[in-house]
């Protein structure tokens, strides 16, 4: 239509918790890829609780967080700035343990 390609509609269906814990575990005992896991990490769970946390925050709060995460006083090694957690989509795993230990415990009371 107009040379532009039409695809057609389909809902997205999101993992569920339990979703998640099942088939990670299954590709973790197999060694083989299901539906996107390779298996269990400590770096996704360390994401997952990071976003569980955020989520349930209000949303004053999570500007407030960004905020502080934005201006956290880095020691001098740190060779990144602590991104906000909004845009967490592509973070290294050396960024999601400085925001675990610099950027949340000294946030979160």
């Amino acid at each position: 239509m107009n040379n532009k390609r039409q695809y057609c509609y389909d809902t997205i269906h999101f993992r569920t918790t339990s979703q998640y814990l099942k088939f990670s575990k299954k590709a973790g005992r197999t060694q083989s890829n299901i539906d996107g896991y390779l298996g269990e990490s400590v770096l996704g769970h360390a994401k997952l609780i990071i976003l569980s946390i955020y989520q349930k925050l209000k949303q004053v709060q999570r500007k407030e967080l960004n905020f502080y995460l934005a201006n956290q006083a880095l020691p001098h090694f740190f060779h990144r700035k602590l991104r906000s957690i909004d845009n967490f989509g592509f973070v290294k795993a050396n960024e999601v343990r400085n925001i675990l230990f610099y950027g949340l415990l000294p946030h979160l009371n």
